[in-house]
């Protein structure tokens, strides 16, 4: 027997439950579908199902442990390869498009409802150079807002900041902001108002010429909704994040935008350095008149098509050895035990 658990439902797996799975002796494998996250490690807590006590399981019963990791293919496992205690892991399985997946399923009615053919029609419609939308205060977020402040790309942009560094329960508090004051910014959506609503698009994202996406993580390359959202509603975008990042797009088949950017930047190997040349080059963009950039958004429209016609299909692709699980092209996360 195979137990299917997935890092959205492995919370579900109380002590209890936990000990009533260990009494059994059929189970033989463990399939953990991490898919959606790249830190195969952090999940649950002391009183669920959690990284240690299913490898601690699985080696006292004999049990092979398969991950489907949502990282890169070329990451590094997370865990020592060389410590006996993990060697009931058999297989890291990377599934590094599945975001496209979840997004096309999470997203899908403002994919179908809101994405027009084309929706800047002329230069009048571009209010924005630049948008950005950023969640969680990460360090490399934090440093990214910096160094657009010391630009001069916060003020009259759209820019959205919705938890700062002094909450609780994030993972920056101690950043020193060179440039920038920091300070809630938001949109004209209603993130925090309305449930979900973060898979809408603001207004504002539609009458900006890019987008600046900065990813989830700088430990690995992973993509999130973060990337896929701009492929999927064929909008100009880049990415500020690890080394090489908008290059590792195109080996999966997308077209950069190279009659906007200059993606030079992204092979510097120091983040910071990366990331200020990065923003040297939105301001390159910044400068331009909105004619000039409205030129440039009707020269890449070809690319814009190809990369959604692309991300469509990354998204009905699921890899095989998930099929006992997948209900049409979504992966279920719920807990089940059946059959090798």
């Amino acid at each position: 027997m195979v137990l299917y658990v997935g890092c959205r439902s492995a919370h579900l797996v109380n002590i209890e439950f936990l000990n009533t799975l260990r009494e059994r002796n059929d189970i033989k494998k463990i399939m953990f579908l991490n898919e959606q996250e790249h830190n195969y490690m952090n999940f649950g807590d002391e009183n669920t199902l959690n990284f240690h006590n299913m490898i601690a399981w699985a080696t006292e019963k004999n049990i092979e442990i398969t991950i489907i990791n949502g990282s890169r293919s070329t990451t590094k496992p997370m865990h020592d390869t060389t410590d006996p205690k993990y060697h009931c892991i058999k297989n890291i399985i990377s599934w590094e498009t599945a975001f496209f997946n979840v997004a096309s399923h999470g997203f899908s009615k403002m994919i179908d409802r809101e994405n027009k053919d084309f929706y800047l029609n002329s230069p009048e419609d571009i209010k924005y150079t630049l948008v950005s939308l950023n969640n969680k205060p990460h360090m490399h977020r934090c440093f990214m807002m910096d160094m657009l402040q010391k630009y001069g790309l916060v003020e009259n942009q759209a820019i959205s900041w919705i938890n700062t560094t002094d909450m609780p329960g994030y993972f920056v508090t101690n950043f020193e902001f060179k440039y920038w004051q920091e300070k809630k910014q938001t949109l004209t959506d209603t993130y925090n108002e309305i449930p979900d609503s973060y898979k809408m698009m603001p207004a504002e994202y539609y009458s900006s010429f890019i987008q600046v996406v900065n990813e989830s993580t700088m430990l690995c390359d992973f993509i999130t909704e973060k990337t896929t959202m701009p492929l999927f509603l064929k909008k100009p975008f880049v990415v500020l994040n690890t080394k090489n990042y908008n290059f590792w797009l195109k080996e999966l088949g997308f077209e950069l935008y190279e009659e906007i950017f200059d993606y030079s930047f992204d092979s510097i190997d120091n983040f910071q350095d990366r990331f200020e040349a990065g923003v040297i080059e939105i301001a390159r963009i910044n400068s331009m008149s909105r004619e000039k950039q409205f030129m440039l958004y009707k020269e890449i429209i070809p690319k814009l098509e190809h990369n959604k016609k692309l991300a469509i299909q990354l998204s009905v692709q699921t890899p095989e050895i998930l099929k006992p699980v997948t209900n049409g092209t979504l992966v279920d996360h719920t807990v089940k035990i059946l059959e090798n």
